[in-house]
C-alpha cells in the first residue's frame, strides 16, 4: 500500500427496495434502483481496493447485517462498521473521529467518476499538512471528505441532501478558522441524467 497509515472510508446504505436510490424511483421502479446501488457499490470499492492506497473500511447503515455487506467483505477483504449519529453529518464525523489515521478519507458509494489518482491526491493533500480536504460534486454537494482530525462544528446545520451542502460546510470551516483544501469538481448518481451518463461510461 502507499499510504498504510492513512483509512479509507466508504459509506453505504443497505440495498433495500425503497431506501436507496429514491429520486430515481418513479422513473426506473425500486428494484432496478437497488440493483443500480449495489453496482455502484461494487464499482467503487473495487476503485478504491484495487488502487492499494490504504486500508479500506466499509461504513454500512442502518448495521451491518445485510447479506450484500457480508458479501462486501469477502470479495474486498474490507471490514464493516456501523454508522452511528442522527443525521449524515454526525455519522461522518462519528466515523472520522474513530480513525487513528495520520490521514483519513471518507467516500459515498454512488460516485462512478472517483478514480485512484483522485483519491491518491486526497490523501497527498492531507499528508502535506492540510487539516481538510473536500472533492466538491456537481450538485452542490461534495463526493469526498479527509481529514487528519475531524472537527465536528464542520457539520453543524448542513441540509443533507440540498444544493448547498458544500457552501454551507465552507461556512462553518471558515467559522472555525479552516480553510479546506478543494479538488477538481466530480459528479455523482442521484438523477437521471446521471444515470443516462454512467451508461455511456460503461458503453451500454
Amino acid at each position: 500500500m502507499l499510504y498504510p497509515d492513512s483509512k479509507i472510508i466508504i459509506f453505504a446504505k443497505a440495498p433495500i427496495p425503497g431506501e436507496v436510490k429514491s429520486r430515481l424511483i418513479p422513473d426506473i421502479g425500486s428494484q432496478v434502483a437497488t440493483d443500480l446501488h449495489k453496482e455502484l457499490l461494487i464499482h467503487i470499492l473495487e476503485t478504491v481496493v484495487d488502487a492499494e492506497l490504504s486500508p479500506v473500511e466499509l461504513w454500512c447503515a442502518p448495521d451491518t447485517q445485510h447479506p450484500f455487506f457480508a458479501t462486501c467483505r469477502k470479495q474486498f477483504g474490507v471490514t464493516l462498521h456501523t454508522q452511528q449519529g442522527a443525521d449524515l453529518g454526525e455519522r461522518m464525523h462519528h466515523a472520522l473521529s474513530q480513525s487513528s489515521a495520520m490521514a483519513t478519507l471518507l467516500v459515498g458509494s454512488d460516485i462512478p467518476s472517483i478514480s485512484a489518482a483522485y483519491l491518491s491526491q486526497a490523501l497527498q493533500v492531507l499528508l502535506r499538512g492540510e487539516p481538510w480536504v473536500i472533492g466538491p460534486a456537481e450538485d452542490g454537494g461534495y463526493v469526498l471528505l479527509g481529514c487528519g482530525e475531524s472537527e465536528a462544528r464542520l457539520f453543524d446545520g448542513v441540509a443533507w441532501g440540498g444544493g448547498e451542502v458544500l457552501s454551507q460546510t465552507m461556512k462553518n470551516a471558515a467559522a472555525c478558522g479552516i480553510t479546506p483544501y478543494l479538488l477538481s469538481t466530480l459528479w455523482d448518481l442521484d438523477n437521471l441524467t446521471d444515470l443516462e451518463r454512467w451508461r455511456k461510461v460503461k458503453g451500454e
